[in-house]
């Protein structure tokens, strides 16, 4: 595998499914759309590429980014997610994707603002409009970093245009992408989860695909709330934004570890974080968090840690009933 550094960044050259990645993003923000005046369209044309190399994470974080900030500046109309394949030869294929929304718009004295600081619009993004993982100002630098562009257009009252695009080097024709979405086929996981998250779209995107998978879910917005229900209830397992307003996930995790010392008991807690940087897993763990998922949640990747969690939770109450039967 090769990479790219860019200060903490780090741009992985791995086989991913293109299409998939898109088509997950998009799903991420259905299940919000669906109850907004806003209509969420995905266009694939038949010849975009499936496999090509590149940093998936990476790319679905751009992807991702993009969407929320159109969400949150889109109140009635559509916003329209749509890729084109602009040229490929034999080694390579260069991708257009364009996130167009009818929101507020923003002025043209502005728009190169948007790129520079975490503005847009109405002013700095106050906690109601931040979470959405990274900033214009970030997304442009990986798309840079990635050997591509990024262009904005818009206008005020009228809506956005903010378009990417990045030339993928084709995968060697023995390597086979996984499909970034995973297979839900009979997934009932039955467990009890409590989500702590701050930013309502991510809030109910995570609680709508949990209880896909027959998870009862409890939502809170930050870690006082996140301890208060795991005093109160039966929860099997947290999933923890590692970023929120008056106490943080690291905060909330190291509190629940005090209030668990001695006890015998251990909640498995499960870092969120968009802020996927060299060294952060580790100043999660350290922490006392048992695992790590950046934002924009992978489904596959979570399903997997769901789901191996859920094995090492029964084999240790399988052990706890052989050793005090």
């Amino acid at each position: 595998m090769l990479g790219l550094s860019f200060g903490l960044l780090r741009i992985k050259e791995e086989p991913f499914n293109l299409r998939a990645c898109l088509e997950n993003v998009t799903e991420m923000m259905s299940t919000t759309m669906m109850k907004e005046a806003v209509k969420l369209h995905c266009l694939l044309p038949r010849n975009l590429p499936e496999q090509v190399m590149g940093d998936a994470e990476r790319f679905r974080q751009i992807v991702s980014n993009l969407l929320s900030n159109a969400i949150k500046f889109t109140h009635h109309g559509e916003i329209t997610l749509a890729a084109t394949c602009k040229s490929e030869s034999l080694e390579s294929v260069t991708v257009r994707v364009e996130i167009r929304d009818t929101g507020i718009g923003i002025e043209k004295g502005r728009q190169k603002a948007v790129f520079e600081s975490f503005t847009q619009a109405e002013g700095s993004f106050s906690r109601r409009h931040d979470g959405a993982g990274l900033g214009l100002t970030l997304a442009k630098q990986i798309v840079e970093l990635m050997g591509g562009q990024i262009h904005l257009k818009s206008k005020l009252g009228e809506g956005t245009t903010v378009s990417i695009e990045i030339a993928f080097a084709k995968p060697p024709e023995r390597v086979i992408a996984k499909m970034d979405a995973p297979d839900e086929t009979n997934v009932a996981l039955g467990l009890k989860v409590l989500v702590a998250e701050d930013n309502p779209v991510n809030s109910i995107v995570l609680v709508g695909r949990l209880e896909k998978w027959a998870c009862e879910c409890i939502a809170v917005e930050n870690g006082i709330d996140a301890l208060k229900a795991l005093s109160t209830d039966q929860i099997d397992l947290v999933l923890m934004d590692v970023s929120m307003p008056e106490m943080d996930g690291i905060e909330a995790t190291k509190q629940l570890r005090r209030l668990e010392a001695g006890t015998g008991s251990h909640t498995p807690v499960i870092a969120v974080t968009a802020h996927a940087m060299d060294g952060d897993r580790e100043k999660c763990l350290s922490a006392g968090m048992d695992d790590y998922i950046p934002k924009p949640i992978n489904f596959t990747d979570l399903l997997r840690v769901l789901q191996d969690w859920k094995v090492r939770s029964n084999d240790s109450i399988a052990t706890d009933q052989a050793l005090n039967p």
